[in-house]
């Protein structure tokens, strides 16, 4: 029998078999090929002339369904992926990705009458049970091995190995304010704040942030950092609690807009009411630290009916949850891997804390797992449900313009506005409001994403755009002004109104530490971060400068800056304190005033008289010359800007288009010129 099977980092291919399920659609299978052995899936009948073999299906049942194989492939032309196998290969946990290895093992574990380097590769074997030849051969003489091999002390193997997924993790060994008071680098400090509050960091994680291999070293050293190779949240035996039953009211397209208590509260009652119904349920998750905090929870009410799927699982586990899923109607809890998996009757597919900036993932081509859940549940024919501390612009456009039912329930909080001075961190109002209330605990936020705006010190104003009136940017890199807006760009950092040399104004996260720091001291109750993180909460939360995300030009810079005020609203217990140097920006007032709907609708009906997503798409193309641009102009869109990207040598070509066929388009232009195109990202803001 020949199939059609799609190999994971490769393209679909035909391979031969002798025995196979009577199905064997979405079966992994072990193939063979020239260049050794590889991980596939199987995708239909072949009746090409096969160009390899399947050595053996691994697996009792299928690792997808049908439904799960029609989105891989849709999502590979959604997000111009080079083949459908290189999306699997991303998407798949790493458990799954089996391949062919050749090591050396012992077969004589006699070392009597061997010399002493013989001797050793004996007993380094004996430690260690099986290497590769390469690695032997670099440890030990080559002629060494290979007369060891030759005479029959050692024998080469061949195995399909799984892939060794242990991963370092780290978090604070001992209390915050401890750990600040014993360093003085202000790197080591600002990795202090990246650790506090969370569970477990990844190394990749940490190494993304851009901190130190070395500063994470001599902190794990001086026992301020804890180190471990772990996983957590495996699956446990729990009786199950019985809970009168709850029936929430969900259309087949819901925004829940509410508090983090509420929104784990409803999604154990959409839980308990499919579980009821014999469907599944599965809740998608961007960031690990909150999937394992409310498995915690629902596993207690859910027992072993909860599943988790994600990178810090063992593979063992792993793979067991994932076909017990597939047999029983579970609540599935995972990572964008859990896309995949061929989870039984799902009747909802819920997106957890939908503007949560995890959700664009970079690594996979800016992979958007809001968009994937949305065309899973429409392939399954399940409700689509994103919870979220409030609505990004796009799913609100599910709301307004798709029939989507919102759903609104959100604790009213006190909002403090207070208008600094270009040059404070703390302003007089902010110090007495912290000096007057000592007993509240408090998260210090300093947006990480933006730039300096410009300071006239003969206006005593920041820098305006002539043109259209906005605060104009402060590029340090070229040391020149440009509009976010209006594009208006300055030659030279002085202010266009006198002529004055302009300097930024802004401070990042250190700066703020070292103020809050010398005017209140270090204490326990005091944190910092960059980025709000629903599901933890302080008293009151302060936004130092609130300002720096509106300085970023991008059409999407005030919903930006609207989501962080919003989740810097749902941190707060009691009170949100802003500074900024717009009070009366319409923004502010809105948060202020919970006009919060009243932003969403504006900014929508903004991006639709502009011609902007969610109404329509972007591709950028980076490509070696400019080549391909009038092939793009004439057969995939009449609407494309051209830039020069300098620092990196490419041409950057912004398509804007609607409508799916135009991405068929543009990968046969893109194929055409292979030679020129270096990147095609969608989706890229």
């Amino acid at each position: 029998m020949n199939l059609r099977v799609l190999v994971a980092g490769g393209k679909t291919g035909v391979y031969s078999c002798t025995e196979a399920p009577e199905d064997p659609v979405g079966f992994r299978v072990l193939i063979r090929t020239k260049s050794g052995g590889r991980t596939g899936v199987v995708v239909g009948l072949g009746n090409d002339s096969p160009q390899g073999e399947i050595v053996s299906f691994p697996d009792k049942l299928p690792l997808l369904r049908r439904s799960q194989i029609e989105l891989l492939y849709d999502l590979t032309h959604d997000y111009l992926f080079p083949s459908a196998g290189s999306l699997l290969e991303r998407l798949l946990p790493s458990a799954f990705l089996w391949e062919e290895e050749t090591t050396v093992r012992l077969k004589r574990k006699v070392t009597s009458g061997l010399d002493r380097i013989s001797r050793q590769v004996i007993e380094y074997l004996l430690k260690v049970r099986r290497a590769k030849a390469e690695t032997l051969k670099r440890k030990f003489p080559q002629e060494v091995v290979n007369l060891l091999l030759e005479k029959g002390f050692l024998e080469e193997v061949t195995l399909w190995r799984i892939p060794n997924v242990e991963r370092r993790f780290y978090r604070l060994k001992v209390p915050q304010e401890e750990a600040l008071g014993r360093l003085r680098s202000e790197a080591k400090r600002r990795l202090i704040l990246f650790l506090s509050g969370r569970l477990w960091v990844s190394e990749e994680e940490i190494k993304e942030e851009g901190f130190k291999k070395s500063d994470l070293r001599d902190l794990v050293k001086r026992g301020i950092v804890e180190e471990e190779s772990r996983y957590v949240g495996e699956i446990r035996e729990v009786p199950l609690r019985q809970r009168p039953p709850i029936k929430p009211l969900l259309s087949d397209k819901t925004v829940l807009w509410t508090d983090y208590e509420e929104a784990v509260n409803t999604l154990e009652a959409v839980a308990g009411a499919e579980l009821e119904r014999g469907r599944s349920i599965l809740v998608l998750f961007p960031e690990r630290d909150q999937l394992i905090r409310v498995e915690e929870y629902l596993r207690d009410i859910f027992g072993d009916r909860v599943v988790s799927i994600h990178a810090l699982k063992k593979p063992k586990e792993l793979i067991e949850g994932w076909f017990y899923a597939s047999e029983t109607p579970s609540l599935l809890l995972g990572s964008y891997m859990a896309l995949l998996c061929p989870i039984k009757d799902p009747g909802t597919v819920v997106l957890f804390d939908e503007n949560s900036q995890g959700n664009k993932i970079k690594h996979i081509r800016n992979f958007d797992l809001r968009r994937a859940g949305y065309r899973l549940a429409l392939k399954v024919g399940a409700k689509f449900v994103a919870v979220t501390p409030a609505p990004t612009v796009a799913s609100y456009y599910l709301v307004e313009k798709k029939g989507g039912l919102l759903r609104k329930s959100v604790k009213v909080r006190d909002v403090l506005l207070i208008k600094r001075k270009p040059s404070e961190v703390l302003t007089r109002e902010l110090k007495e409001e912290i000096l007057e209330h000592p007993d509240k605990s408090t998260l210090f936020l300093v947006p990480k994403h933006g730039y300096s705006y410009a300071y006239c010190d003969v206006c005593s104003d920041p820098a305006e755009c002539p043109l259209c009136g906005t605060l104009l940017t402060y590029s340090k890199q070229d040391k020149r002004l440009f509009c976010t807006r209006c594009k208006f760009k300055t030659k030279t950092a002085f202010c266009p109104r006198c002529g004055n040399e302009v300097k930024p104004i802004g401070f990042g996260l250190e700066k703020a530490m070292e103020v809050v720091e010398k005017t209140f001291g270090l204490r326990e109750d005091f944190s910092f971060d960059t980025y709000p993180r629903w599901g933890r909460s302080w008293d009151r939360v302060v936004i130092l400068s609130a300002d720096l995300l509106l300085s970023v030009p991008s059409y999407l810079s005030e919903e930006k800056l609207f989501l962080y005020l919003m989740r810097a609203y749902g941190c707060a217990k009691e009170k949100l304190i802003i500074q900024t140097l717009f009070t009366d920006h319409p923004i502010f007032k809105a948060v202020k005033e919970g006009n919060f709907e009243d932003f969403l609708r504006e900014e929508l009906s903004r991006r639709e008289r502009e011609g902007l997503p969610p109404f329509w798409r972007y591709v950028l193309v980076e490509s070696r010359s400019e080549k391909p641009v009038p092939y793009i102009r004439k057969g995939v869109s009449p609407f494309v800007r051209v830039y020069q990207n300098v620092e990196k040598g490419l041409t950057e070509i912004l398509i804007k288009f609607r409508g799916e066929e135009t991405l068929k388009k543009l990968r046969e232009i893109l194929k055409k010129f292979q030679r020129d195109i270096v990147s095609a990202t969608v989706d890229p803001f």
